[in-house]
């Protein structure tokens, strides 16, 4: 596995599979969203995903999360998402869905962006829970 680092994006950096892994020898710990499950009460949560086009598999890892804790608003890119090349655009607004949040623009949060739009919704967008 590789580390890509985006050049004109201090915080972007994407894994890449192939590669010499053991060239770096380096283990990065990480969690599931369903790992930390009780550590957030009944507080109300906003979450900022930007994980360059693994969204999808991070909500994956998160079903029983989703289930159990009280998440308000998601603020996530969909820039990556607005071709079918990655098809997981269709899959997060499905999980999504399904859970009562709806895609709103984020320099515009009253307008609520239409499913049938999703290949021009702006670059950012808000989800929102409405249940």
């Amino acid at each position: 596995m590789n580390l890509r680092l985006e050049p004109k994006n201090i915080g972007g950096a994407t894994v890449e599979s192939g590669g010499n892994f053991s060239k770096i020898g380096t283990t990065v710990q990480s969690v599931m969203f369903d790992d930390p499950i009780g550590h957030f009460g009944k507080h109300s949560l906003f979450i900022k995903m930007d994980i360059q086009a693994s969204e999808w598999k991070a909500l994956m890892g998160g079903k029983q999360f989703f289930e159990s804790v009280h998440i308000k608003y998601i603020l996530m890119e969909w820039g990556l998402y607005k071709n079918d090349k990655l098809c997981s655009g269709e899959y997060i607004i499905n999980f999504l869905s399904d859970r009562s949040f709806h895609a709103y623009d984020l320099q515009n949060i009253n307008r609520e962006l239409k499913i049938k739009d999703r290949y021009s919704w702006p670059f950012d967008i808000l989800w929102m829970k409405t249940a």
